[in-house]
Order: C-alpha cells, then structure tokens, then sequence
C-alpha cells in the first residue's frame, strides 16, 4: 500500500477472482471501472484478464506456477511444506510433489488437500 500511495493512488479495493476482474474492467455500482488490472490468479483468473483485455490493461496473462522443492532426510517437511501451500490456492495444476533421495523424506511429502 505504501508503494500505491507513492504512486498517486487514491482508492484500493480488496476483491478477488474473475468476477472482480469483471467488476473492475466494466465498473459496478461500488467499484468503479478501472484503468489496469494486475496481479496474480488462477486459471479462471487468468481467463477472465484475456477476455477483458483492451477493454482495460492487464499486466499479463499469467500461466501454472512450477516449484520443485528438493529434500533429503534432513529437512522439516514444513520447510517445503510452505512455499507448495502458497500454489495450493492457484489451483490443481500448480501442485507437483517434492523430490526425494530417501524414506525418511519421502515419507514427510504430503498432498495438499
């Protein structure tokens, strides 16, 4: 937000999905039509900013996020729990499991739910 005042913005809204990017390329009654659209999303997210696009400007259409997290029998499984729960909210196709060298690892690796 800091950033956003800097840069001379006034009003922030707290949306997300296709329907945000909807409502903030066409306006509604509350929010209104804006001039760019940016930010992260999933496939849905990702569909909506093509569609919308000309009609307002997008920074891009962003595709699947890929992580691959190595771990040997040392590592918490925490530690490569978190960067894969932040994907987790992009959707199915962003999950891919860790990879290990042995049990012990192998055994701490955990599907989202």
């Amino acid at each position: 937000l800091a950033a956003a005042c800097v840069a001379g913005v006034s009003r922030a809204f707290t949306v997300g999905g296709a329907q945000a990017v909807a409502a903030l390329a066409y306006g509604t009654a509350t929010i209104p039509k804006v001039d760019k659209i940016t930010g992260p999303g999933n496939a849905y997210v990702a569909s909506a900013k093509k569609r919308v696009f000309g009609t307002v400007g997008i920074d891009m259409i962003a595709g699947p996020s890929e992580i691959l997290v190595l771990a040997d029998g040392s590592t918490p499984a925490e530690h490569f729990a978190v960067p894969r729960c932040d994907l987790h909210r992009r959707g199915a196709s962003c999950h891919r499991p860790p990879a290990a060298r042995d049990a012990t690892a192998r055994d701490h690796r955990q599907k989202p739910e």
